[in-house]
C-alpha cells in the first residue's frame, strides 16, 4: 500500500515537472486584443479609423482649451466652488503640478498626428491609397497638427517642433539632444503658414 502511494507521488512529480517545462510555451500566447504595427494602416478604412481616433482624442483637450484660452482671459471667472488649479489659472499664478498647465496632452495628440502622417506617406508609396484619398487625409491631419502647435506656442512660449513620430523609448533621447528645434511665436507662425500653404487641400 505504501509503495503504491510512493509510485503515485513519483508519477505526479514527473507529470508536474513535465508540465512546468511546457508551461512556458503554453503561457507565451500572442495577445488577441492588440494590433501589431503590421496590422495598422492597411487600407483607406484603417486610415479613416486613425483620423476618427485622432479627432476623438482631440475632444479630451476641450476643457484644457477653454481654460487656457478663456479662464486666463477676461471671458470667464472662477466661482466659489472652483478648485485651486482653476483659481491659479485665473490668477496667472500656476504652480508645478497644475494639470491644466501640462502640455503633455497636446504633444500626445501631435505624436498621433505625426504617426498618421508618416503612415499615410507609406500607404501612398505602397499604393494602398489613391492620390486623392491621400491628399484629403494628409491635409486634414497636418492642419490639425498646425492648430495644436499654434495653441502650444501661444500658451507655453518657445516649444519643441516635432514632426516625426516617437514610437519607441529609444526615440525619447531625441527630445533632449537638440534634434528638434525650439520655436517661439514668430518662427512657429512662419513654419505653420509654410506648412499650411504647401497642403493640397
Amino acid at each position: 500500500m505504501k509503495s503504491r502511494k510512493q509510485i503515485k507521488l513519483v508519477l505526479s512529480l514527473v507529470v508536474f515537472t513535465a508540465f512546468l517545462g511546457s508551461c512556458e510555451k503554453f503561457l507565451e500566447v500572442p495577445p488577441k486584443d492588440l494590433l501589431t504595427s503590421e496590422q495598422h494602416f492597411r487600407d483607406k478604412f484603417d486610415a479613416d479609423a486613425a483620423v476618427r481616433g485622432i479627432y476623438g482624442k482631440l475632444l479630451n483637450l476641450a476643457d484644457t482649451y477653454v481654460i487656457l484660452n478663456e479662464l486666463r482671459a477676461d471671458l470667464l471667472d472662477v466661482t466659489d466652488n472652483a478648485d485651486v488649479h482653476l483659481r491659479e489659472m485665473n490668477l496667472h499664478q500656476v504652480s508645478a503640478g497644475n494639470p491644466y498647465a501640462d502640455p503633455t496632452p497636446f504633444y500626445s495628440l501631435i505624436n498621433n498626428c505625426n504617426d498618421a502622417l508618416s503612415n499615410f506617406d507609406i500607404m501612398l508609396k505602397d499604393l494602398k491609397f489613391s492620390q486623392e484619398d491621400y491628399m484629403q487625409r494628409y491635409s486634414d491631419i497636418a492642419t490639425l497638427r498646425s492648430w495644436l502647435y499654434l495653441q502650444l506656442v501661444i500658451h507655453y512660449g518657445e516649444v519643441p517642433y516635432i514632426t516625426t513620430a516617437i514610437d519607441r523609448v529609444d526615440d525619447l533621447d531625441q527630445l533632449t539632444d537638440g534634434s528638434f528645434p525650439m520655436l517661439g511665436i514668430e518662427a512657429m507662425v512662419d513654419t505653420l503658414v509654410a506648412t499650411m500653404e504647401s497642403l493640397p487641400h
